[in-house]
């Protein structure tokens, strides 16, 4: 069996047993959001997740199986493969998973990862990170993340992403490792890693931020942005307060 499809129906038996978002699914299967992101992404293609909305905070999506999704999970535990069943309409994406897999292999050696209950978190509003985001993965005993990881968090953030602001604490330091910004540009010395903001998502988190988004005002200060959100808008769901 592929590793992509072997994911795939990972991603569909954890669907079959509960709602989840992308960050509790790369959670528990230890792969970086970017890369779930894509297999659920070509699961809706496949009709067999459908996205619901998080009546905690409107902006962090939850997934769970449609009704073909169901139909072919329960076939599936009384016997019959998954696989033959979706295989013939995912041969081109493990062609292209394969491909991907080799690009984003780990380039640095880390401590394994923890899970973390994010509901124990100090300093949150009453809605809480808890909430928003149930679990994200700590970086103990000197461990960080590796590269893939960290540019999905960092592209997460570069979105809006308050389940990725969750990685940044205020001493400097990002899913365990230093970084430094500068108008718009992350970098991490010690994975000689850069991002740099696009005008797009600039426009797009400076719009949040003044239609009352009031998170995505540390999205811009990670980035070495200073956009003040305008008077007399107030916060809607803000889990940063």
């Amino acid at each position: 069996m592929s590793k992509t499809f072997g994911t795939k129906k990972r991603i569909v038996k954890l669907l079959s047993e509960k709602t989840m978002d992308i960050t509790e699914i790369s959670a528990v299967l230890g792969l970086s959001k970017a890369t779930v992101s894509q297999h659920i992404s070509e699961l809706e293609n496949m009709s067999m997740v459908e996205q619901i909305d998080n009546s905690h905070f409107k902006r962090v999506k939850y997934y769970r199986l449609s009704g073909k999704g169901s139909g072919m999970q329960a076939q599936n535990r009384n016997g019959a493969s998954l696989g033959k069943l979706i295989i013939p309409a995912i041969i081109a994406i493990i062609l292209v998973g394969v491909l991907l897999f080799s690009v984003n292999q780990q380039k640095h050696t880390v401590i394994p990862n923890a899970l973390v209950n994010t509901s124990n978190i100090h300093n949150t509003s009453t809605l809480g990170i808890g909430a928003a985001c149930p679990m994200i993965i700590a970086f103990p005993n000197g461990s960080h993340a590796n590269e893939s990881t960290l540019n999905g968090i960092v592209k997460g953030i570069a979105l809006g992403d308050v389940c990725d602001m969750a990685y940044v604490n205020p001493n400097g330091r990002i899913a365990g490792l230093n970084y430094t910004a500068d108008n718009g540009t992350v970098y991490v010395p010690e994975l000689r890693y850069s991002y740099t903001l696009n005008q797009t998502n600039i426009k797009n988190l400076e719009t949040n931020l003044d239609n009352g988004y009031c998170s995505d005002q540390k999205a811009l200060e990670f980035f070495g942005i200073n956009y003040t959100k305008p008077s007399g808008v107030k916060c809607k769901a803000n889990i940063y307060a």
